[in-house]
């Protein structure tokens, strides 16, 4: 939202939850590559990877 909108949201939700949790029962997927993966594939910018 930019500063000359005048209409404000009727409701803001927030999902993220803060606290400790073990990746295995973290509800996401995780792909782990190895050092020689990222420099034989030529990526320069951890962009790339999202």
């Amino acid at each position: 939202m930019f500063a000359q909108d005048d209409a404000a949201p009727e409701e803001i939700v927030v999902t993220a939850i803060m606290r400790n949790e073990s990746l295995q029962d973290a509800p996401i997927s995780i792909t782990v590559v190895s050092d020689e993966d990222v420099q034989s594939s030529g990526v320069t910018c951890a962009c790339f990877f999202s």
